[in-house]
């Protein structure tokens, strides 16, 4: 019976303690991987949480305590040329009220532009669980925007009324649209115009207007 020697059983004894954390940290690996990308910091997709209407679902993303919803809703019936102008528009057309019905506007709502996009915005103070308010009750801030006759609805829920934090926030959602990369302008377009040559007086800009026109 053939007896290994000391220095192979050690070197043995080597291999399987590599092979075995090999094995370990792979795992852990897995593991951390999909940790983060489920619970680590930063933004993450999740599915649409709230309930779905006439408009269809959304989409989602959280941060921790901090939740977004966006959502397109096309053809919202209302003045598709002057859009979203007043704060009884927000309360209606927003998703605040899936996210709480029991949700209070804490003031008048503001005008809001989302890139080229117009409406209003508004902050609202949410429910507690068992319906009274607290000073540290979490709130939402939502935006409407428009298109002709379509809407983009966005809505951010927060653990706290911070002003710091929810200008933290706004520039970290920013920063999220560049990395996304939503669209390159390639270049640019220049309309044509023409005009008689006994017009005088026209104003040049990036759209022809028809004051401060004289005819000779």
């Amino acid at each position: 019976m053939a007896v290994l020697k000391r220095g192979t059983l050690i070197q043995g004894s080597v291999a399987i303690a590599t092979i075995v954390g090999l094995l370990g940290f792979s795992t852990f690996s897995k593991w951390y991987e999909a940790w983060m990308k489920e619970s680590g910091p930063g933004w993450r997709e999740k599915p649409w949480t709230l309930a779905a209407d006439s408009f269809g679902t959304g989409r989602t993303w959280h941060d921790g305590d901090v939740q977004v919803f966006v959502r397109v809703k096309r053809g919202w019936g209302g003045d598709c040329d002057l859009g979203i102008t007043k704060d009884e528009e927000v309360d209606r057309l927003s998703d605040i009220a899936l996210l709480d019905p029991r949700a209070r506007a804490t003031g008048e709502g503001w005008r809001a532009r989302l890139t080229d996009l117009f409406g209003r915005g508004r902050l609202y103070r949410l429910a507690e669980p068992d319906g009274r308010s607290a000073n540290a009750e979490p709130v939402a801030e939502v935006i409407v925007v428009s298109y002709e006759c379509d809407l983009v609805t966005a809505l951010i829920a927060l653990p706290s009324d911070d002003p710091a934090e929810r200008k933290r926030l706004s520039a970290e959602i920013q920063k999220e649209c560049v990395a996304f990369v939503p669209y390159i302008p390639l270049g640019q377009y220049i309309p044509p115009t023409a005009w008689r040559n006994n017009i005088t007086g026209l104003l040049r800009g990036p759209a022809p207007v028809f004051w401060n026109i004289r005819k000779t």
